[in-house]
C-alpha cells in the first residue's frame, strides 16, 4: 500500500512539474507585458477635421499626429490635462498636412516638452505647392528652436518602447531614393505600433495611387501583406476626391476598424469606399465624429475598447465598449 501511494504521489509531482512547465512561460509572458494605451483624440471641431493619438506604454507618452492648431488648442491639450500627461517622448508626424501636424506649436506652447520628432525623411519635397512646403518647414523650424530633436525616418526605422512594444515604419514605404523616381508623390508614413503579438497600422491620407502601387506590390511580393497586416486599423481621414480603394483595406485585414472623421464626411459621399467595405466586412467601427474620444487598453489577458460615446449613425450596427479575449 506504502508503495501504490508513493508512486501516485511520484506521478502527480511528475504531471505537477508538466503542467508547470506548460503554464509558466504563458504566465511569465503575461507578467513580463507592460499596459498600453491609445487614444485616438476626436480633433473634429467646427468645419475642421483633424487627427491626433496618444498611445502610453508604461511611463512614456508618444504622440501620432496632433491634428490642426485650433483643434489642439481646443480639444488635444484639454485631454492631455485630463491624461495628467505634461511631456511627450515621442512625436511622429504621419502627413505633411497642417491637419497632422499644426498641434506642434499648440503643444510647445502650453509648455509640454516634446523630446523627439520624426517624420518621413524628404516628405516636403512631395508638395507641389510652395505655400505647403514652407508651413511643413516652419513648424519643423520653431519646434526645433524649442529643443526638439528632429528626426527624418526612413522605412525599416524601430523604436523600441518596453521589452515587447514598439513603434515601427513598414519596409514597404518607398525609400527617398525611390520616390525621387515615382510616378506619384508619397507623402504618407505608414506607423506601425507594435504590442505583444498585435500591431495596430496608422495609415496617415494614404491615397489612391500609393495604395494601389502597395495592392499591385502585395500580389508578388507575399512580404508586403505580412508587414501591413494589423489587428486594428486607423482608416485614412475621409475628405480626399481620391480615396484609397477596398482592395488596400483588404490588405491589411483588420478585426478592429478605427475613422477619424468627422461625422458628416463619413455618413455621405466623401466616406462612401470606405463606409461600404466596413458594410460588406460586417466589422467592428468606430468613428470620432460619433463616437468622440476613443481608448483602447492591452491589458496581459485582454483588451479593452471604449467609445466616449454610443452613437451607430452610418455603421452597421452601434459599438460601444468591447472587450477583446487575447
Amino acid at each position: 500500500m506504502k508503495d501504490k501511494t508513493l508512486i501516485f504521489t511520484l506521478l502527480i509531482s511528475i504531471a505537477c512539474v508538466g503542467l508547470s512547465g506548460a503554464i509558466y512561460p504563458y504566465y511569465a509572458k503575461l507578467s513580463a507585458m507592460q499596459e498600453a494605451t491609445w487614444h485616438m483624440v476626436n480633433s473634429n471641431i467646427g468645419g475642421l477635421q483633424g487627427e491626433a493619438n496618444v498611445v502610453t506604454v508604461g511611463d512614456q507618452v508618444v504622440i501620432i499626429d496632433t491634428g490642426q492648431r485650433q483643434s489642439a488648442n481646443v480639444v488635444m491639450l484639454k485631454y492631455l490635462a485630463r491624461l495628467s500627461i505634461d511631456k511627450v517622448d515621442h512625436l511622429f508626424i504621419s502627413e505633411a498636412n497642417r491637419s497632422h501636424f499644426g498641434g506642434i506649436i499648440s503643444l510647445i506652447e502650453a509648455g509640454i516638452p516634446i523630446e523627439n520628432l520624426y517624420y518621413l525623411k524628404g516628405v516636403e519635397e512631395s508638395f507641389e505647392e510652395r505655400r505647403k512646403r514652407r508651413r511643413f518647414s516652419k513648424h519643423l523650424q520653431f519646434a526645433e528652436e524649442n529643443g526638439v530633436k528632429i528626426h527624418p525616418i526612413e522605412p525599416g526605422f524601430e523604436l523600441p518602447l518596453s521589452e515587447n512594444s514598439s513603434i515601427s515604419l513598414p519596409q514597404v514605404i518607398p525609400s527617398f531614393a525611390e520616390r525621387t523616381n515615382m510616378p506619384f508623390a508619397v507623402s504618407t508614413m505608414l506607423i506601425r505600433f507594435n504590442i505583444g503579438d498585435t500591431g495596430v497600422l496608422f495609415s496617415g491620407d494614404i491615397d489612391r495611387e500609393y495604395a494601389e502601387y502597395l495592392v499591385e506590390k502585395a500580389k508578388s511580393d507575399s512580404s508586403v501583406k505580412t508587414m501591413l497586416t494589423a489587428d486594428y486599423f486607423k482608416l485614412p481621414q475621409t475628405g480626399t476626391n481620391d480615396p484609397a480603394p477596398q482592395a488596400f483595406y483588404d490588405l491589411i485585414d483588420a478585426k478592429y476598424l478605427f475613422v477619424p472623421s468627422p461625422k458628416r464626411r463619413w455618413c455621405f459621399g466623401e466616406g462612401k469606399v470606405a463606409r461600404n467595405w466596413t458594410f460588406l466586412k460586417a466589422l467592428p467601427t468606430w468613428i470620432t465624429g460619433s463616437n468622440g474620444n476613443i481608448r483602447v487598453t492591452w491589458k496581459p489577458d485582454h483588451t479593452m475598447i471604449l467609445p466616449q460615446y454610443i452613437n451607430g449613425q452610418c455603421k452597421l450596427k452601434e459599438f460601444g465598449s468591447l472587450m477583446v479575449r487575447d
